[in-house]
């Protein structure tokens, strides 16, 4: 009888050996009403926790809304709010401010040109103010940062015009200044950098490199670094495709950029503090790149990943060598082809486990389709995809 009970239990744990080994990570939360959101930014927040922002069609068919979904620390929701856009609100972002609420900005297509949304919430969700502006470009993508004495900076990318836009507000949404701030240049990431500093990644379309320009508080530049030229196989990227720019603990940048000359690599560039390359490496994927994401391990090292279909991860030592790779499928089992699925966002929590936030059912045009939702997949930065109990 002894051995009946040990050779079942030795039975069950190979069974769920092999099924860990199939489907080695959870897609652990799932987000949204009905299917009707599409995420396009998520932050950190100062409690722990995480903010998504995006968008959602369930409260009004002709129209998407502004969405945001305030998580706590275990991944939960601790508050939701919509906010009428009156239009299509094709892209969200959002930033803390330093009371501990929020500056959300929206891209309205409303008419021609664009029209920018600004609304401001308190820490848990309540309409401060809203304001918007008409702009004079055609935003598709936008970053909204908080700099120094009450101030934000939007960054916005103008693909009819291709350019990058900068446009200054006061702490009650008056538009200060704005300015063009390259011309024939694609918005790929903007990111604050510390004392009310931000960096920009832009793609130049002249010569098909890619530059980090970095600003202090008073929305003066400060120094501008190529870190990508043709010869790096990077002979042209679509402005559909963006990269991820974080800033590292430590001091210093790293930047992953999909590649459309060849579209199953990635080119990845750790930075030091002025944008100079300390290394560089290609990596080829088993997905067409989308948005890939990276983000910093505890060993120095970082983690990046995209997903077309299937969803790609590797693992990087601190000098870029390659530790594991790893594919997977979707949260049904199969490949997702139609609706694809985006990235947005990767964080390395307390417990050094990587979070990273995707979406699904929104063209890479950031236009609405069905089968939207919000998503959390967690991945363990020495063991890969793992799933969570």
């Amino acid at each position: 009888m002894k051995k009946q009970i040990i050779l079942s239990f030795l039975i069950i744990i190979c069974i769920a050996s092999i099924l860990s080994a199939e489907n080695p990570f959870l897609w652990e939360h799932r987000y949204g009403v009905n299917n009707e959101e599409g995420l396009t930014r998520c932050i950190r927040t100062a409690d722990g926790g995480y903010l998504m922002a995006g968008f959602t069609s369930h409260f009004d068919m002709h129209d998407q809304d502004m969405y945001l979904t305030k998580l706590n620390g275990e991944h939960d929701v601790e508050w939701t709010s919509h906010f009428d856009s009156e239009a299509d609100n094709i892209y969200t972002d959002v930033t803390p401010v330093d009371d501990g609420g929020y500056l959300a900005l929206g891209v309205i297509y409303k008419n021609a040109p664009r029209e920018l949304l600004l609304i401001r919430i308190d820490e848990n969700g309540g309409l401060l103010w809203r304001t918007s502006h008409q702009t004079e470009c055609f935003p598709n993508f936008a970053r909204i940062i908080s700099v120094a004495n009450d101030r934000f900076v939007a960054v916005l990318n103008d693909r009819i015009r291709e350019c990058t836009t900068l446009m200054i507000f006061n702490s009650h949404g008056e538009l200060l200044e704005s300015s063009l701030f390259r011309q024939e240049n694609d918005l790929m990431d903007a990111e604050p950098s510390g004392d009310g500093s931000y960096v920009i990644l832009t793609f130049s379309r002249p010569d098909s490199s890619f530059r980090l320009t970095k600003f202090n508080s008073e929305c003066l530049e400060i120094w501008t670094s190529l870190i990508g030229e043709p010869e790096l196989d990077f002979i042209r990227c679509r402005p559909r495709k963006r990269g991820d720019l974080i800033e590292k603990p430590e001091g210093g940048f790293a930047v992953i950029l999909p590649n459309d000359y060849r579209d199953e690599t990635v080119r990845v560039f750790n930075l030091d503090d002025e944008g100079g390359v300390i290394w560089t490496s290609l990596y080829e994927w088993d997905v067409i790149t989308n948005n890939p994401v990276i983000t910093q391990t505890e060993d120095d090292g970082f983690l990046i990943a995209d997903a077309d279909g299937i969803l790609c991860s590797k693992k990087l030592d601190a000098e870029g060598q390659v530790i594991w790779s790893e594919t997977a499928d979707d949260r049904n089992g199969h490949v997702r082809d139609n609706p694809p699925l985006i990235l947005t966002d990767a964080f390395r929590d307390e417990n050094n486990l990587i979070r990273i936030f995707s979406t699904s059912g929104w063209d890479r045009d950031y236009h609405k389709k069905a089968g939207q939702d919000f998503s959390l997949i967690s991945i363990h930065d020495e063991e890969g995809l793992e799933s969570i109990t």
